[in-house]
């Protein structure tokens, strides 16, 4: 038996196959890590916005605190009148939430003053 001699157009056919296995593995890499860093991309843009909102509501509940105890800036004088506003900027741990109060309507009963208010809490993204 004698060996087989390769013929001249079958020499570079296995570098050809081993070029066209690199590409096709580069574009599966790549594409894959495009997809991994759009989620790792959106789970970080979902924790800031749970965080936002935790510390936004934290800061209303700090508000329902001080206008339950009639503490400043949210204390009812007689100078605050229908639709004024009334802000405090409050830091919770690194993040800082700035609180507007509006009263909205007085609501008189005889012998006792009933007013309502919207609270409004929003912190930098």
């Amino acid at each position: 038996m004698r060996p087989r001699v390769r013929r001249s157009g079958e020499r570079g056919v296995a570098l050809a196959m081993v070029l066209v296995a690199a590409v096709l593995v580069s574009i599966t890499a790549a594409i894959a890590l495009n997809v991994s860093g759009h989620r790792l991309h959106r789970a970080q843009m979902l924790q800031q916005h749970d965080t936002t909102y935790y510390v936004d509501e934290a800061g209303m509940q700090w508000a329902f605190i001080k206008l339950g105890k009639n503490l400043p800036p949210f204390n009812t004088p007689p100078g605050w009148g229908v639709n004024a506003v009334r802000t405090e900027t409050v830091t919770i741990g690194s993040r800082s939430v700035t609180i507007s109060v509006t009263r909205v309507a007085n609501n008189t009963v005889p012998g006792r003053s009933n007013p309502q208010y919207s609270i409004r809490a929003t912190s930098p993204f």
